[in-house]
């Protein structure tokens, strides 16, 4: 069971790396490109709702692993925001998580595909290119292909991901609630609860290759 992207993401987790600021020309809000620019937004607006309408599900196992992505994601932004409000720039390292700008950006250069109301979407240094879906009007983003999953392991993934998304909000609460001295601390906190997490998934399922980023046809 390969679960290279999900120990690829804890990683980058762990590791907390800047965001970028750089901007993407204009894109068509109706084209492939437009739909990921959105999910992109999406997620750094931290609205779970929207994130969780960009992705395309087919099964419910699909479906579940959709709720958890979204919520995982919303998760490290509200972190974020706790990070920034109680600790200004010294919180930083805590509140510029993924690097959505720089994805975006990265989307002018990308390759798209379309056939009929499918499509991929190749980003340059993209190992695989991600494909979508038009559903109900829209371009969606197959969930199966952003989290690089199959259906022999959704399962555990969903179960990791709920586990990151739970450490990012109960991290965020601590915070809040002035339970660390300064940054660092809660920034320790975060990387030895998500060390946790990372340790028991590479007990139940150690990586047959080294990690990297990385399906079936719609039903609702």
């Amino acid at each position: 069971m390969s679960f290279c992207r999900l120990y690829a993401l804890l990683i980058a987790a762990l590791l907390l790396p800047a965001a970028l600021t750089r901007a993407a020309a204009d894109i068509d809000p109706a084209s492939p490109k437009g739909a990921m620019k959105s999910f992109y937004e999406a997620m750094e607006a931290g609205d779970a709702a929207a994130v969780r309408a960009s992705f395309y599900t087919a099964t419910d196992s699909e479906k579940a692993l959709a709720d958890a992505y979204a919520a995982q994601l919303t998760a490290a932004k509200t972190l974020g925001d706790a990070a920034k409000s109680k600790y200004g720039a010294t919180g930083d390292a805590l509140s510029k998580g993924m690097p959505v700008r720089d994805e975006i950006a990265r989307l002018d250069a990308a390759e798209v595909a379309i056939d009929g109301d499918t499509a991929s979407l190749k980003v340059p240094g993209q190992a695989k290119p991600l494909r979508l879906v038009k559903f109900d009007g829209r371009w969606r983003l197959l969930i199966a292909d952003f989290a690089g999953t199959t259906p022999e392991n959704i399962a555990g993934q969903t179960a990791v991901i709920k586990e990151m998304a739970a450490v990012f909000n109960a991290v965020a609460a601590d915070i809040t609630a002035d339970k660390f001295p300064g940054a660092p601390d809660a920034q320790r906190a975060l990387q030895q609860k998500l060390g946790g997490v990372l340790f028991n998934t590479l007990q139940k399922h150690p990586p047959t290759t080294a990690p990297a980023a990385a399906t079936t046809r719609p039903k609702a």
